[in-house]
């Protein structure tokens, strides 16, 4: 499955633990938004995790 281009650090850190990317320290700061729906980033790693 070929991933869509990640929005924030969420989806960027879960991106590559899915593809194997070693050596990649990302810090995952979750800005907490008051809309977790209207949160891309959420969405995305959200979609992601379901596919697998």
């Amino acid at each position: 499955m070929q991933l869509p281009p990640p929005r924030e650090p969420l989806s960027a850190w879960l991106s590559d633990q899915v593809t194997g990317v070693r050596g990649t320290q990302r810090s995952i700061e979750i800005a907490r938004s008051g809309q977790p729906f209207a949160d891309e980033d959420l969405q995305l790693a959200l979609w992601i995790a379901y596919e697998l």
